[in-house]
């Protein structure tokens, strides 16, 4: 087919409607479901938890765990429940040498109330994470400091923080390996 206005070529027209016809859609589609929601990350239930002294941040103990016979590591959340930026204590229980605010907490042992400080590295600071300096609304900052662990069994400790909290009853695990519970 030519076209007398255009010889040897297709009329614009026809050129259009053919590529209307083949863009149009030839049957209904079925609407894709959307893609599901990322799983919300669900933290667990903290051991023990406490407001800071004037400030709307939380401390949370999140778990204590052996890192080797010697050892019990104590994780904390620092959390920010309000709606605007807020900053940790900076004054009396930070560490004397390195102003950590971990670097002054301690564990006593329930049993035999003996207190373990935290431990030191060869250069003589403290083996805990820095505290943030300011925490966003909403969020959450993991920490930890490491102890000399108060004995082999199972047993309770009192873990404080000085400046910020006191926790009792927290419990801690042996170093004797546990089979299955029937």
């Amino acid at each position: 087919m030519t076209c007398p206005v255009w010889p040897g070529r297709w009329p614009p027209v026809v050129i259009v409607s053919g590529l209307v016809i083949a863009c149009a859609p030839s049957a209904p589609r079925e609407a894709e479901a959307p893609a599901p929601a990322a799983a919300a990350k669900v933290e667990p239930a903290p051991l023990a938890e406490a407001r800071l002294p004037d400030s709307p941040l939380a401390l949370q103990i999140t778990g204590v765990t052996r890192g080797g016979p010697e050892v019990l590591e104590v994780t904390f959340a620092l959390v920010n429940p309000g709606a605007t930026v807020a900053a940790p204590p900076s004054g009396p229980g930070r560490d004397a040498g390195t102003g950590e605010w971990l670097g002054a907490a301690y564990v006593t042992d329930e049993d035999r109330g003996t207190r373990f400080y935290v431990m030191r590295d060869a250069q003589g600071r403290p083996k805990c994470t820095a505290a943030p300096t300011e925490i966003e609304p909403g969020r959450r900052e993991a920490m930890s400091a490491r102890f000399p662990a108060p004995g082999t069994k199972d047993g309770r400790i009192t873990v404080v923080v000085p400046g910020a909290a006191s926790f009792r009853g927290i419990p801690f695990p042996g170093t004797a390996a546990r089979g299955p519970s029937y």
